[in-house]
């Protein structure tokens, strides 16, 4: 049976909050924010072919370097928000575009790492109807939000070779080029840390970022949450389960929408990974990012809940 719209989102949200406030004595703060509206593995409008080769594909086996950064200058306060463009290295030496926001004065405090979905780019986190870095920034959150590999400005390979990774989709050699995207996630979460000063980190992703990033949360025990719009049970060989297995005790939060069918299956699937899983779906919201355009009160609720988890570390 459906429920009214954002009642179970809603619902779902005020429980992370009061779970946050639950476990901050005893310093148990790391809880997955998983919100899903992934189409598995099917990139469906997201995508479309173009005519180029994706040979010389890098390795992802290599040792993961110092995190790097060239950083621009610092643009001036706007509305109370700093942003600069940042670059940083992937374990392969790839470089990845990102932009800082940070909110104007005070110490360094909390950070979200904003990871985009298939076919997207930065941008997709302050659009309207979704402006997480707005959101975010309203409860003295910084961003981070990046470029995957073949997407944005992150498109040139170390071999100097420029693959853009939605275009090309259907190229030969080019499905084992989005695993790395992984290694993306980690690098932004070093980066954020050594390089601008984050004291604690959490994660958002969608679609295939949404997947990215439930891997990098899993395998990384510091970072404090994540939540993931659209994750499927394998997203162009990034498969998500496996590791949330072995996430410990970390609660994960999974929303998906029941017209986004894959991404509600997947829910279904990945609740089942760990035992702290929480998952919700609603009635209509979409794919992603979209979810809050249907659900325009839900954004706010998970950032409130994201800030109560942070809330130790500013």
């Amino acid at each position: 049976m459906s429920e009214a719209p954002g009642r179970n989102l809603s619902r779902l949200s005020l429980s992370v909050s009061r779970l946050a406030r639950r476990l901050a004595p005893v310093g148990v703060l790391s809880m997955l924010l998983c919100t899903s509206a992934c189409k598995d593995g099917s990139p469906s409008d997201e995508t479309s072919a173009a005519s180029s080769s994706a040979t010389g594909a890098p390795s992802s086996s290599a040792k993961s370097p110092t995190p790097s950064a060239e950083a621009g200058p610092d643009d001036e306060c706007v509305g109370g928000l700093k942003t600069r463009s940042v670059t940083f290295t992937s374990v392969d030496g790839l470089k990845v575009h990102a932009t800082s926001a940070n909110p104007c004065g005070g110490a360094r405090g909390p950070l979200v790492v904003l990871v985009h979905q298939m076919c997207r780019d930065r941008a997709e986190w302050s659009a309207a109807g979704h402006d997480w870095v707005q959101a975010l920034h309203a409860r003295r959150i910084a961003t981070l939000a990046m470029d995957l590999r073949g997407h944005g400005k992150s498109v040139v390979w170390p071999d100097g070779k420029s693959i853009d990774l939605c275009a090309q989709i259907r190229e030969p050699g080019v499905q084992k080029l989005y695993a790395p995207m992984v290694q993306d996630v980690k690098a932004a979460i070093r980066f954020a840390r050594a390089e601008l000063g984050a004291k604690s980190v959490a994660v958002v992703g969608s679609s295939i970022g949404a997947n990215s990033a439930l891997v990098a949360f899993s395998e990384d025990r510091a970072v404090r949450a994540v939540v993931a719009l659209s994750p499927g049970k394998s997203y162009r060989g990034i498969e998500p389960g496996p590791p949330l297995e072995e996430a410990g005790d970390r609660p994960v939060i999974l929303v998906a929408a029941k017209d986004d069918q894959r991404s509600a299956e997947s829910v279904r699937a990945l609740e089942k990974a760990n035992t702290s899983v929480q998952a919700t779906v609603v009635a209509k919201g979409g794919h992603g990012n979209a979810i809050f355009r249907t659900h325009p009160g839900e954004l706010s609720l998970i950032v409130s809940a994201l800030a109560d988890l942070l809330a130790d570390s500013r």
